[in-house]
């Protein structure tokens, strides 16, 4: 295994993206029912917007590229059934 030094410059435009990322969170976790009609799909969400969906990851994520929509979270919304099911560890 090989260690790599790189370091991750925390600019303000990192730290603004951040606190996009984490206003979000926040307004999806109070508004739930706004990922109801995207349920078994994966979605973008910005400045507390659904901006794209799509049953693939990959296909949602193009339509909304992180460098247009800095601190987008991108994230699969599970079907009702998949919500419920008792996971076994």
């Amino acid at each position: 295994m090989t260690k790599t030094d790189e370091r991750f410059e925390v600019t303000p435009q990192v730290l603004e993206a951040m606190r996009q990322s984490e206003r979000d969170n926040r307004w999806l976790e109070e508004h739930p029912e706004a990922l109801e009609p995207y349920r078994g799909q994966w979605v973008v969400v910005y400045q507390q917007r659904i901006i794209a969906h799509s049953p693939d990851a990959r296909e949602a994520a193009r339509a909304a590229p992180a460098r247009t929509y800095p601190g987008s979270t991108l994230f699969y919304v599970p079907t009702r059934e998949e919500a419920e099911a008792v996971r076994i560890l």
